[in-house]
């Protein structure tokens, strides 16, 4: 929602998942971005995601073809 941009929200959701995903042994964090969702990217980017490629999830829906993938590994 548009009122809670900029306050670092999203910066806090990505550290506490990660904090999460080492404290129960995952190896690594993997998601998917629409193509359109540019803060969304620059920020998994921002916080050491690398880019896997791009592609069509499949979803059926005009407005989400594309989708970016981004992997941290955590070991």
């Amino acid at each position: 929602h548009p009122n809670f941009l900029r306050q670092g929200i999203a910066l806090k959701l990505m550290n506490f998942a990660q904090d999460q995903a080492i404290k129960n042994h995952i190896h690594a964090i993997r998601l998917d971005v629409s193509v359109n969702n540019t803060p969304a990217s620059e920020l998994y980017k921002k916080l050491g995601y690398q880019y896997q490629g791009t592609v069509d999830l499949g979803l059926g829906y005009e407005h989400l073809i594309w989708f970016d993938l981004y992997e941290l590994p955590l070991v």
